[in-house]
């Protein structure tokens, strides 16, 4: 198996999706090209159809796939036209065997092949990124991958692609490699390039983690139910809308553009009622935090002003207003909106402990969350 590091939360490794997957030509060659049967490619498929995988490869891996395929094709039909000469003359007249064309079976395996490249919508690397120096300081000093011992002009093809993966994926990580070359796979020292033998480990990964985020998921779930927790996401969601400057836009819309309303001078939130919120999703997990979001219910008044220019008095003369006159509307709305939360969590003796550290929302209100408005003073300056 290959490395592949996993932090403490019950041995999970928090996965971004779509991972980023290279797959190197062996594996292609070991599970005989059974791209649309039952085996890995179709797993593959559904994990890429799901948005969990974005796959990436090399055109040197297509190159030598397409070559493998021919190649293999090429043996297959030696095979074969060896023993159709074992059979007797008479029981090929009888059963009407046919020997296939050889160029016809490789043109259909290589579409094949390219078909399945189209339809997972592959990635290629790009060509122009190769840093030519570190390949030939890796051939001269010996390092993965070319081991001593074994003809190294055969390995310059995989120091090309390595190249163009740590170019490729610069500051773009984590990136999931599967390759059987123990010298290919031993080339990535980075953290966060994760690399595996087989898809087979890949893909458990994957479901295990999906697994124990489901278990986390619910005791979050029942955790944030709880009446201590409960009441004090929502002490923390009212203070944080009286205390932050809400957004309100006092203009209403139609079609054809404005109909009336009103633009603010002033807005002071007056009162938050009727909080309540459901579970969205588990963002993200670490060794230490859990980051979720809830979709939030408030029920919110305001105390909005604005200056009424056209009962002000002017001064044409001075060239300015003598006294201003403003309004003070009461504004009720009920806001439905995200809202992101951080707790910091431990795991006591299997019980989970969260404890709330942030809480953070994007809100404002308008006509779309207005429920009534109502005048309720008139200042004069």
């Amino acid at each position: 198996m290959g490395k592949y590091i996993l932090s403490n939360i019950g041995g999970i490794l928090m996965l971004h999706y779509p991972l980023m997957v290279f797959i190197d030509t062996n594996v292609f060659i070991s599970c005989k090209y059974n791209l649309n049967g039952n085996g890995y490619f179709s797993i593959l498929k559904k994990f890429i159809k799901d948005g969990k995988i974005k796959l990436h490869i090399d055109n040197i891996v297509r190159q030598e796939v397409e070559k493998h395929i021919k190649s293999d094709i090429d043996n297959a039909c030696g095979k074969y036209k060896n023993a159709y000469k074992e059979i007797p003359t008479n029981l090929l007249e009888i059963s009407e065997i046919k020997w296939p064309s050889k160029e016809d079976l490789q043109e259909k395996a290589v579409s094949v092949f390219q078909a399945f490249l189209e339809e997972v919508n592959v990635q290629y690397l790009d060509n122009k990124k190769v840093d030519l120096e570190s390949i030939l300081k890796d051939y001269f000093e010996c390092n993965p991958p070319f081991e001593k011992n074994i003809q190294k002009k055969y390995e310059f093809p995989d120091a090309i692609i390595i190249s163009k993966i740590k170019q490729n994926f610069n500051g773009i990580k984590p990136l999931y490699i599967i390759s059987q070359d123990e010298g290919f796979r031993k080339s990535f020292s980075e953290e966060e390039i994760y690399t595996f033998v087989g898809m087979n480990e890949l893909f458990d990964l994957i479901n295990k983690t999906e697994e124990k985020k489901d278990n986390i998921y619910q005791k979050i779930s029942l955790n944030i139910e709880r009446p201590v927790v409960h009441e004090q996401i929502v002490s923390e969601i009212e203070e944080k809308i009286l205390s932050e400057d809400i957004e309100i836009d006092g203009l209403d819309y139609d079609r054809k553009g404005l109909v009336e309303g009103y633009e603010y001078d002033e807005i002071n939130i007056s009162n938050v009622d009727n909080i309540e919120f459901k579970l969205v999703s588990v963002d993200d997990i670490n060794d230490n935090s859990v980051a979720l979001t809830i979709l939030c219910y408030a029920d919110i008044e305001a105390i909005c002003s604005f200056t009424d220019y056209a009962n002000s008095a002017w001064d044409g003369e001075e060239k300015r207003y003598r006294f201003l006159s403003k309004e003070e509307l009461e504004e009720n709305h009920h806001a439905e909106f995200e809202c992101s939360i951080e707790f910091r969590w431990a795991d006591e003796a299997g019980e989970m402990r969260f404890d709330l550290i942030s809480v953070d929302f994007d809100l404002s209100l308008g006509q779309y969350t207005r429920q009534s408005r109502k005048f309720i003073s008139y200042v004069a300056d």
